[in-house]
Order: C-alpha cells, then sequence, then structure tokens
C-alpha cells in the first residue's frame, strides 16, 4: 500500500502547515488568507510526488485568485526532509519564497542523509550491486545506505571508513530513527565520526519503511547546526530575475519561467562597451562590390 504524500506550505505564517499531496481542498483554505498578497509561496514535496504536489496546487489557485507558488521536489529521505523543513522554518519571517526556495535548496545539498539497512531486497534508490543485494540475505549483515550528498552503499561498520564523506567544518545535529541493536551500533559510530559524539534518537516518519522497502532500518541524517552562513552564501550568489525580481541560481526562474541572463539594462551597458571597444567588423559600403 502507498503511503500518502506530504507536502510543506511555507511563505506565510496565514497557510503554513503539512497537508496530504492531494488534499486541494485544505490547500485552497490555506491559501485564501494569502490571495491578496503580492508574494508567492513555497511548497516543499517529495521528489516522487512533485508532479501530483504541482497539480494540487494549479487546483488550489484556481479557487484563491492572486495566490501563486512554486513546488521545491526535495530527493531527500523522510527523515532529512524534516529536518530541512525545520530549518527552513528558523529562517526569518522577512524571507520572500524566493529567498526560501534558494536557501532550502542550499541546505538540501549540505544535509547528509542515508540509513542503516538489514536487508537491500527492495531498495531502488540508490541500487545496490548484485553481491550487496545477495549478501543482504544473511539476517547478520548491515548496510550503511547514503542518498546525500553523494549516494554510496557499503556493508556495516567495516565499511565505515570506505564512506566518502564531505568535509564537515561547521557543526553538525545528527538524529536518526529507532532501531534494532545492530544498526543502532553502526548508526552511532557514524555519528561519532561526523560529529564527535552520539545520536539523537526520533521516531521513523510514516513514509520511511516505504522509502526503504525494510522494516529492518534506521535512517539518519546530519544538518548543520548553524546554517545562516549557507543561507547567506547562497543568496549572495543569486541573481534577481530580470522579470518578476526573484533570486535566481538556475538556468530560469522558478517562478516566472523567465530564462536566466542580465537585466535589459546590463544588457544594454554590455552591448554598448562592446560596441566602443570592437573594430568594426565589416565595412557596410563594400557589399556591392562582390
Amino acid at each position: 500500500m502507498t503511503t500518502t504524500g506530504r507536502l510543506r506550505v511555507l511563505g506565510s505564517r496565514d497557510v503554513d502547515g503539512a497537508l496530504d499531496v492531494e488534499d486541494v481542498d485544505t490547500l485552497l483554505t490555506r491559501l485564501r488568507p494569502g490571495a491578496a498578497r503580492t508574494d508567492p509561496l513555497l511548497v516543499v514535496a517529495p521528489a516522487a510526488q512533485a508532479e501530483r504536489a504541482r497539480r494540487t496546487l494549479s487546483l488550489a489557485r484556481a479557487g484563491a485568485p492572486g495566490a501563486t507558488g512554486v513546488v521545491h521536489a526535495s530527493t531527500l529521505p523522510p527523515l532529512a526532509r524534516a529536518a530541512l523543513l525545520e530549518a527552513v522554518s528558523e529562517l526569518p519571517s522577512s524571507f520572500s519564497a524566493g529567498q526560501l526556495l534558494v536557501a532550502c535548496e542550499a541546505i538540501e545539498r549540505a544535509t547528509i542523509a542515508g540509513a542503516v539497512l538489514g536487508s537491500l531486497t527492495r531498495l531502488a534508490q540508490p541500487a545496490p550491486r548484485m553481491a550487496q543485494h545477495l549478501a543482504s540475505w544473511w539476517p547478520p549483515n548491515r548496510f550503511i545506505v547514503l542518498t546525500h550528498p553523494h549516494p554510496q552503499i557499503v556493508r556495516g561498520a567495516t565499511g565505515l571508513e570506505q564512506l566518502h564523506l564531505p568535509p564537515t567544518g561547521a557543526p553538525l545535529a545528527f538524529r536518526s530513527t529507532t532501531s534494532d541493536v545492530a544498526s543502532h551500533v553502526v548508526v552511532e559510530q557514524l555519528a561519532v565520526r561526523l560529529t564527535g559524539r552520539g545520536t539523537s534518537v526520533v521516531e521513523a516518519p510514516e513514509e520511511s519503511r516505504e522509502r526503504w522497502g525494510t522494516v529492518r532500518f534506521s535512517e539518519f541524517c546530519a544538518v548543520p547546526l548553524d546554517v545562516s552562513g549557507i543561507v547567506h552564501d547562497a543568496l549572495a550568489a543569486a541573481t534577481p530575475c530580470r522579470s518578476c525580481g526573484a533570486p535566481v541560481v538556475w538556468p530560469s526562474c522558478r517562478f516566472c519561467h523567465s530564462r536566466g541572463g542580465p537585466s535589459d539594462a546590463e544588457a544594454a551597458e554590455a552591448a554598448e562597451s562592446a560596441e566602443s571597444a570592437a573594430p568594426l567588423a565589416f565595412d557596410p559600403t563594400a557589399r556591392g562590390e562582390r
């Protein structure tokens, strides 16, 4: 049975909250108080259900004229996605949806996420090798499955040193879900390697079992304790969209879909400078001499 997905609406205290990914009526109710807002809203949904979330948002916006929004398709596993939303929710309330989106993607890139599994037989992403798949048939085995920042699978504590982890300059907040003793031992060792201390144990999100394809798992994630530096650098690298003004760090604006590039004034100034500096490429009067 497929678990109903959840999406999260950010960008306004009036409409903030989580709801089912196909719950148009509730989203419409939450959009209406913000219908007169000029700022769009940010909707965060699992990547696998992003299209359903976009459809829900589109239907809800039809009943709340003036309300606009964009969907961020998060590829993080459930526990890490929850930690991401906590971090984004603590950002200044003055942030626009565009700033929240830039910050959201920057924090997601800095997140370390995965799980310790007792079985790989139903794991879809990252796909295990055949040898790993066969080895997981023997119950004592445990595998560290890393999804972020780069997909990796190694065997238990013995493969811990084989994990390619990013340098952790900033302190990390490490949390994991409840698990059996064998998985907990591996998670604790990983937590110590990343943070120098043990893990904080929390309940697993509803979607976790389906995500990992087994009941023998301990999901984990590590998010920077202070994301202000990451967010500052990400916003500093963004440029205003020439059409709607939203911060853009992608080839095109996520809000108005305008292609990236310099503003009209910048383009005109660059063209004028190039024209005055470059030599004449051809003589127009010579065209008729051929």
